[in-house]
């Protein structure tokens, strides 16, 4: 893997930008058409752009207006990177080795959240063990925030794991 990639790893939020660019390769695209692919603000995929550009991972052309796409000798090597990823509406769930990153793009930024697997599997245990659940339940039993599980549930409805029937929660067989 080139080391620019592991750049990325630690810069998850380019990862909906880097998807959008597949998408388009190998034409050119504009920052408006980005825009409208991830669904956020234009500031967000300049930013985005801007680091993509200062790795050499993207080229650019003018045509009026800059244009990207992603570098020929890149494209593979970023879809090995990317093959474990799953994505739900504006949700995308990207696996590595130690973790899930769970990114949510949102019309002002995109977020990320990291739930290491060991935790990930012990909430998979506690959850088990009860049919149907609220996440305060589980919160209070592992000892952390309501948001971390709200985030690892979010991370397993988008691997189809959980099922979200109003307030509650339960594991898919």
């Amino acid at each position: 893997m080139k080391k620019e990639l592991i750049f990325i790893k630690n810069k998850p939020w380019l990862i909906p930008i880097l998807l959008a660019l597949l998408d388009y390769y190998p034409n050119y695209t504009s920052v408006a058409k980005l825009k409208e692919r991830v669904n956020t603000r234009s500031v967000v995929i300049r930013r985005a752009l801007w680091y993509l550009r200062k790795m050499k991972i993207v080229d650019v052309k003018v045509e009026g207006m800059l244009k990207y796409k992603l570098r020929d000798d890149w494209v593979n090597d970023i879809r090995r990177f990317l093959e474990k990823i799953w994505k739900k509406e504006n949700k995308f769930v990207v696996e590595f080795s130690d973790s899930f990153i769970l990114i949510r793009v949102r019309k002002k930024e995109i977020t990320c959240k990291v739930i290491s697997k060991k935790l990930l599997e012990k909430f998979m245990n506690v959850a088990r063990e009860r049919k149907v659940f609220i996440p305060s339940e589980i919160s209070l039993e592992m000892g952390v925030r309501v948001e971390v599980v709200n985030n690892i549930l979010r991370i397993l409805e988008i691997l189809g794991k959980v099922k979200r029937e109003g307030k509650y929660f339960k594991m898919e067989s």
